[in-house]
């Protein structure tokens, strides 16, 4: 019973010593445990369902047998991940790198022979100075992970391959990727996270891929802007300037046609703009137009400005004669004068003073009619009356003077034509009052045979003003 046992265990390990060791994808039987296979995988690899996969980097079996990552990921280091290490190339689901891979050498699908290695990406018959062949790869073994030192040794998960030996941490201010220790805050290739690749133009600043840009320019987004300039990004990204403003020095202002002024930000012409003539801010009164940079009345031939109202100073009670005069009480403005409002009454009365040759006959040289009036009247500068006659004129004329407290202020000349009604009018400088005296004289004789007038009593109104 020894004796067949001892044949099993020789013939046991003479099938052994046939079966070639396990290649990256190769098949060998299943003798039910993977983990207790005779002679197993390569270092790295472990058998999944009686295939050898490095499950570091197999996107059907990511870390471990079976777990698959979706469509469009890689597995870098046992995870799934978009993007493939820096140096390092996607080529059918797996991340090689074209320096060294002899199955992808230069680009991916090109294989080398099994005489030659790849080095540098092309396949020669020896690898290039510095470099050592490993299973068909010409490798830097002083820094690779998965030949550190010598072919076939793998550093485990999280070191690094320094001068030959792996080691567990790297330098302060570096990461672990892939393949080495990289700056996560500076690293193009590993921008922020391992893997994380700028794009073509970018630089990796503080963790962030920002756009390099020339002297003058600042990064916005991914482009480059003149911020001294640039309305959309004025002074800062994204700071856009109102419309109608330009930015200049970095700040946004309002540029203003040729002939306008910024006044608080709206473009005003200073020459004709009431709100600001002249300088921003001057404000002309409402009786004002700007014209020439200069606020010029506007009010009417004859009026004035007072106080933003247009007054005619030769009647306004409240301006008379000047904006700051203001006629008293029962006053009023005549010709820019205060004096007191118009008086009426009826001249000539019965009682007036008669002094007519030939009474009630008017006609000779010297007739006249006088009377006294008291009123309320401080001085008068108009006469004004309609005087009532009886007209018996047939020739010549009667030429009527009137005078106010002796003063003569006009002559009527009244002739057959003129019929009953004789209205006069006069005006002239001013007159003291209160009391008046008026008369009405006859300077001329009427022609023998002509005639003659006869004046109404207490009929006809005289009006002084």
């Amino acid at each position: 019973m020894k004796a067949l046992s001892r044949l099993a265990l020789g013939l046991f390990l003479a099938v052994a010593a046939f079966v070639p060791a396990c290649a990256v994808g190769s098949q060998v039987a299943d003798f039910g445990d993977d983990a207790a296979i005779p002679g197993g995988c390569k270092p790295g690899e472990i058998r999944c369902g009686g295939v050898c996969v490095n499950v570091q980097a197999s996107t059907s079996n990511c870390g471990a047998c079976g777990a698959a990552c979706a469509t469009g990921l890689v597995c870098v280091g046992g995870k799934c991940q978009a993007n493939c290490p820096s140096a390092q190339k996607e080529c059918s689901g797996l991340c090689v790198l074209l320096d060294s891979d002899p199955k992808n050498c230069g680009t991916c699908g090109r294989a080398c022979t099994a005489t030659e290695v790849c080095s540098k990406g092309e396949c020669k018959s020896t690898c290039a100075t510095g470099l050592s062949p490993c299973a068909g790869a010409c490798v830097d073994t002083k820094t690779d992970l998965k030949n550190c030192g010598a072919c076939g040794t793998v550093c485990k998960a999280g070191e690094v391959c320094k001068d030959g030996l792996c080691g567990s941490a790297c330098g302060t201010g570096m990461s672990p990727c892939g393949d080495g220790c990289k700056d996560l805050k500076t690293d193009t290739a590993n921008c922020g996270v391992c893997g994380n690749a700028c794009k073509p133009g970018e630089s990796c600043v503080a963790g962030a891929c920002t756009t390099v840009c020339p002297a003058g320019l600042s990064p916005c987004g991914a482009s480059c802007k003149d911020l001294s300039v640039d309305p959309s990004n004025c002074g800062s990204c994204a700071n856009v300037c109102k419309t109608g403003e330009s930015c200049v020095g970095g700040a946004c202002k309002l540029v203003c046609p040729s002939g306008l002024t910024d006044c608080g930000g709206a473009c005003k012409d200073l020459k004709v703009d009431s709100s600001n003539c002249g300088t921003c801010g001057t404000v002309c009164k409402t009786t004002e137009m700007c014209a020439s940079g200069v606020c010029k009345s506007t009010c009417a031939p004859g009026t004035v400005d007072c106080g933003g109202v247009c007054v005619d100073t030769s009647t306004d009670a409240k301006h008379c004669g000047s904006c700051s005069t203001v006629c008293g009480s029962g006053m009023v403005c005549v010709a820019g004068a205060c004096k007191s409002p118009a008086v009426t009454f009826t001249f000539p009365n019965t009682g007036d003073t008669v002094s007519v040759k030939y009474e009630p006959y008017f006609w000779n040289a010297g007739d006249y009619y006088q009377g006294v009036r008291t009123t309320t009247l401080s001085s008068a500068t108009s006469f004004d009356t309609t005087m009532s006659i009886t007209n018996a004129l047939t020739c010549s004329q009667v030429t009527l003077q009137v005078t106010l407290n002796g003063i003569v202020i006009g002559t009527k000349i009244i002739n057959a034509s003129s019929g009953s009604s004789i209205p006069m009018s006069f005006s002239f400088s001013a007159i003291s009052g209160t009391t008046y005296t008026i008369r009405y004289t006859n300077t001329v004789v009427v022609g023998a045979g002509c005639g003659h007038i006869q004046i109404a009593k207490d009929v006809s109104t005289v009006t002084l003003k």
